[in-house]
């Protein structure tokens, strides 16, 4: 594919640089969201669409905002937001990373103690 969607900031360097791509651009972009929900911001940032550009392609990440997450979930972060598509983690890799797999992530990722369903 080449097509560009999405937003800038949540894109992959592939498509921003329009370099034929695969379903590894989604992986990146869920780096992306969990780098956000792990410290509250954008991975990449800025009103400068240049600095943007260079951010992304270059993989440019502040990783001491996250400082305070499991070196697991740090780990995930950066195979996920990897500029090599072919060094990225595919969803099944992405899938059986320790993170999701340990005993210390599972506590971390048990959302049915916080969420309350409605009927």
């Amino acid at each position: 594919m080449i097509t560009k969607t999405g937003l800038e900031e949540w894109g992959a360097p592939e498509m921003l640089n329009g370099i034929p791509y695969d379903e590894k651009v989604d992986l990146w972009s869920a780096g992306c969201v969990f780098y956000y929900i792990l410290c509250g911001e954008k991975p990449f940032n800025d009103r400068e669409t240049e600095v943007l550009h260079r951010k992304i392609s270059t993989g440019e990440v502040n990783l001491k905002a996250i400082d305070s997450v499991s070196e697991t979930a740090k780990d995930l972060l950066k195979r996920l937001i990897t500029v090599e598509q072919d060094n990225r983690l595919s969803s099944f890799e992405a899938l059986n990373h320790p993170f999701f797999n340990s005993h210390q992530s599972s506590s971390e990722l048990d959302l049915t103690k916080s969420l309350k369903y409605k009927d």
